[in-house]
């Protein structure tokens, strides 16, 4: 869609996949051109771009497959002209691409909220997995109340998570951004990189387990200036006031343990509970729904928890019916296959996007399970490279600490 009149457009429902992988899924360029899209499945192509001035209203909506460009594109290739006007994109999921969403330039005011953010990172050109900010980005963007996970950054730079380049501007409120990597020696920020010159400001926030090549955490990587307050770090790179180091203690698809002991609780009530000593409530900060669950069985009460707050309370995944399936079995030496798993309920629907799930090898070892990618069809894809000729190994996986019983036995 282009125009320069108003064009206020509303597109409810349905889906869109691109072939060429040249030419965006979704074009939306010229000033007043302002849709609002909800409940829409973008698949390849170049992904959805908002340009020269054009607003959006994305909601939920999933935007997935995009191997050329990132799923979703606020401006092009760090071009002042090619500035999106005023966004709001929430409650979708940005899943299985090369990067989730990418903002090169949007209007004062433009948000990233209470989306899933998962499974991204294809190509060495990946910096920032999740999200990029890139330097022309000087308005600035809130990102808040978002769930950045699993993504992987192949580039030399770093920010699996997130990648704040100098002279880019950034709120960052709310968000969990957990079991990110990166893969290059050189990389730095697992979970978030930001740049000499960038300007960000970080509260009530969780960096947890993200991981540099090497294995190691690697959190928050920054050689700006940042005015950080309440966040929680696994590796103890942030000392801003209230800033936490510690084991966030997660349960289920990464709400907050309460304590409980089930449902995957850890039986610890989680550090991040409560955490916000600055007065902040659910209520006060404006941008969070009345009631939403950070804890897998209570609901936020006196201080405002830190990290991403779930719409609802955690689903109750079945150890029987999830299923796990191997594309192939018996593999050469040094070849590779992929396995699928599908997280189920007891009636046999699927959970959806958003699931923590993992993978376990129970031999010695000489093959590779990869991370985790999910497909944003409510199934998850993980990819297994074998080693040398006369070996074998039985993957074992769970799906939010629920340990499945269906495993895949492997041999070469």
């Amino acid at each position: 869609t282009s125009g320069t009149g108003v064009i206020g457009a509303q597109f409810n429902g349905g889906s869109i996949s691109g072939v060429q992988t040249s030419r965006a899924v979704a074009y939306l360029s010229g000033t007043g051109v302002n849709p609002t899209i909800s409940n829409m499945t973008f698949t390849g192509g170049k992904g959805v771009q908002v340009v020269t001035q054009a607003g959006l209203s994305l909601n939920g909506s999933t935007i997935t497959g995009v191997v050329a460009a990132p799923a979703l594109s606020l401006g092009l290739n760090n071009n002042p002209a090619s500035n999106a006007g005023l966004v709001t994109i929430s409650n979708n999921n940005f899943v299985n691409s090369t990067r989730g969403i990418y903002v090169s330039g949007a209007a004062a005011g433009s948000a990233i909220e209470h989306n899933l953010i998962a499974g991204n990172g294809f190509s060495a050109g990946s910096d920032g997995a999740g999200i990029k900010v890139d330097s022309n980005a000087t308005a600035g963007v809130t990102i808040r109340n978002n769930l950045i996970v699993n993504n992987e950054d192949r580039s030399v730079t770093g920010g699996g998570g997130i990648h704040v380049v100098g002279g880019g501007k950034a709120s960052l409120l709310g968000n969990t951004v957990a079991d990110n990597r990166i893969t290059n020696a050189g990389a730095l920020g697992a979970g978030i990189r930001v740049d000499a010159g960038s300007t960000v400001i970080m509260t009530d926030n969780i960096f947890a387990s993200n991981l540099d090549s090497n294995g190691v955490l690697n959190d928050v990587y920054t050689s700006a200036v940042l005015s950080d307050s309440y966040n929680l770090t696994t590796d103890g790179s942030l000392a801003g006031t209230g800033d936490i180091y510690a084991d966030p203690q997660v349960a289920a698809n990464w709400y907050l343990s309460d304590g409980s002991g089930a449902n995957g609780n850890t039986g610890i009530v989680s550090p991040a509970v409560n955490a916000d000593l600055s007065g902040a409530t659910v209520a006060s900060v404006g941008y969070l729904a009345a009631n939403p669950y950070a804890q897998t069985s209570l609901i936020d009460i006196n201080q405002l928890d830190l990290g991403y707050h779930h719409a609802t309370a955690s689903q109750t995944v079945s150890a029987a019916k999830t299923t796990v399936a191997a594309a192939q079995t018996a593999l050469t030496a040094f070849g590779s296959t992929t396995i699928t798993v599908t997280p189920k309920d007891a009636l046999n629907g699927l959970l959806g996007s958003g699931m923590r799930v993992s993978g376990a090898q129970g031999g010695p070892q000489t093959g590779t399970l990869g991370t985790v990618r999910d497909l944003g069809d409510g199934s998850y894809e993980f990819t297994f490279i074998a080693g040398a000729a006369g070996a074998s190994d039985t993957i074992s996986f769970s799906v939010n600490g629920t340990p499945i019983i269906q495993t895949v036995t492997l041999t070469w």
